[in-house]
């Protein structure tokens, strides 16, 4: 990851912003259809990127059908179908079932 700029931002590179958008695809696959993001001041600062990236990898997952984001409450799991179709045809991976995400988004 690179180095913050002042006013503490994150530079995101390519490289970066696609292994952060493959994991939330893994993540939001273990989840259930309805359940809720963490918020995204808590989610950039677990990835170590800024809101203004994080904002575009959930928009690329909503526009995936992974996600949707309702204003004002928050980041939401879609139905598991969207998940599936969207991770190629792969249904969820196996291990416990999870009431929350991972602490280590």
């Amino acid at each position: 990851m690179a180095a913050p700029r002042s006013g503490h931002r994150t530079v995101v590179t390519p490289d970066r912003y696609a292994e952060v958008l493959r994991h939330l695809r893994h993540v939001v696959a273990d989840l259930d259809a309805g359940d809720r993001l963490p918020a995204e001041r808590e989610l950039a600062g677990t990835l170590g990127i800024g809101r203004a990236a994080l904002r575009r990898v959930l928009g690329d997952l909503a526009a995936d059908g992974l996600v949707e984001t309702r204003h004002q409450s928050g980041t939401y799991v879609m139905a598991a179908s969207s998940c599936v179709r969207a991770l190629g045809g792969r249904g969820r991976r196996e291990g416990p079932v999870r009431e929350h995400p991972p602490a280590h988004l």
